[in-house]
């Protein structure tokens, strides 16, 4: 059962803005709009418009990149995968792996 202070501080938190809002504050500030102004129109924070606009700027988006990649990196380099291909299959099985891996999908002399 949650408390009466977990339910009001559940309450309490905002929502994340809108595409189609982002989308609008993000042409405003690109005809150069006061941000004050674009923050009573869109109904969101002025705060929020400034960082936006910042953003814009330094990044050519509203939010920044990702700095950090995330997950976990692979252990299997590039030739140990060919050392394990070259060793496991046959020749004719490594032919037909590779044309199915090579061919292009679009063209008439996909078989699949």
């Amino acid at each position: 059962m949650l408390s009466r202070s977990k339910v009001l501080k559940f309450k309490a938190m905002v929502r994340a803005i809108p595409q189609y809002k982002r989308d609008c504050i993000k042409v405003q500030l690109e005809l150069n709009q006061v941000p004050k102004d674009i923050a009573v129109a869109s109904k969101v924070g002025t705060r929020t418009v400034q960082h936006y606009k910042k953003n814009l700027s330094v990044y050519g988006t509203l939010h920044p990149p990702k700095l950090v990649h995330q997950g976990r990196s692979s252990v299997i380099t590039p030739e140990m995968e060919d050392v394990w291909f070259q060793s496991t299959f046959s020749t004719d099985q490594k032919f037909i792996i590779y044309n199915i891996r090579h061919v292009n999908p679009t063209t008439s002399d996909f078989t699949a």
